[in-house]
């Protein structure tokens, strides 16, 4: 935006950005080039073949296998799991043990759970009825009560 307010052209404008990459390109070119020429100059070259698991025939070769891996040691983080787990267990038998945790399901506990979502609606459905039931009552309450109302102002009236 600032170049072509600049009065540039378009074609100038292009070229230069052509330059720019070029320039970036080859600069990053230069970096991976130089990189590699390292890497070639500490392996010599060619990488030399670790032999791991293959035990080669040749003498030339038998220099350049690996020592068989030793397994490490697993003895000491064994003992301590198995110290943690029993000190885990000695704590626990002193605490209160929930019976909730200890009694097996009831046998339509998945019934139950599938049937619960329309249990939530129909209870719905039942609370809006009583509410509508509960305003009916008032309704005709209020209205019996305005009819007593009514009558005792005639009748006042009247005498």
């Amino acid at each position: 935006i600032l170049l072509l307010n600049s009065g540039m052209s378009l074609e100038e404008i292009s070229r230069k950005r052509k330059e720019q990459l070029l320039a970036l390109r080859s600069k990053l070119k230069k970096v991976d080039d130089e990189q590699q020429q390292q890497e070639e100059g500490r392996h010599g070259g060619v990488p030399k073949p670790r032999f791991r698991s293959y035990q080669p025939r040749s003498d030339a070769l038998k220099g350049q296998s690996l020592p068989a891996a030793q397994p490490a040691s697993i003895a000491d983080k064994v003992s301590a799991d198995v110290a943690a787990a029993q000190q885990q267990r000695q704590e626990s038998q002193g605490a209160i043990v929930d019976l909730g945790d200890l009694a097996p399901r009831k046998p339509d506990w998945d019934l139950k759970r599938a049937i619960a979502p329309r249990l939530r609606k129909l209870q719905k459905r039942t609370d809006r009825a009583i509410a509508e039931i509960v305003r009916q009552r008032l309704l005709r309450e209020t209205n019996d009560i305005k009819s007593q109302i009514d009558v005792g102002q005639m009748d006042q009236q009247n005498s």
